[in-house]
């Protein structure tokens, strides 16, 4: 059931997932550095 066409997707899903919670953690960076700077 869990062969090689079954983990293809998740491993797809959780790397995209990883790139949108990086992206997400950048752009909060981002946004706690401008609300500390102005």
């Amino acid at each position: 059931m869990f062969g090689v066409k079954g983990q293809i997707p998740v491993t797809i899903v959780c790397y995209r997932s990883m790139i949108c919670f990086r992206f997400a953690a950048y752009n909060l960076n981002i946004t706690i550095t401008v609300f500390t700077l102005f």
